[in-house]
């Protein structure tokens, strides 16, 4: 198995349009030499089309995508659990 490093970035990005931004945003986060992203996405971004907006400006910048939307649909109770702890 090669070696990989897990960046998690703190920075949250919020805007009109941010996300036809987002391959500049994630170049910025990129080693020189890899230009894989992993983009994780749920069920309704995809619904949306923000996912295909996401995947297009990521192309757009030629950064290799890695994606994983297998993420089930999140029911009341667990919204509900989440809310609690605001």
């Amino acid at each position: 198995m090669a070696d990989f490093f897990l960046k998690i970035s703190p920075n949250i990005a919020v805007g009109s349009h941010i996300i036809a931004r987002l391959g500049h945003i994630v170049e910025k986060h990129l080693d020189k030499t890899e230009k894989r992203w992993l983009l994780v996405l749920d069920p309704g971004m995809r619904e949306t089309g923000i996912a295909e907006q996401a995947e297009k400006a990521l192309a757009e910048r030629e950064i290799e995508i890695i994606g994983f939307d297998d993420i089930p649909t999140a029911n009341t109770t667990v919204l509900e659990n989440v809310l609690s702890l605001a």
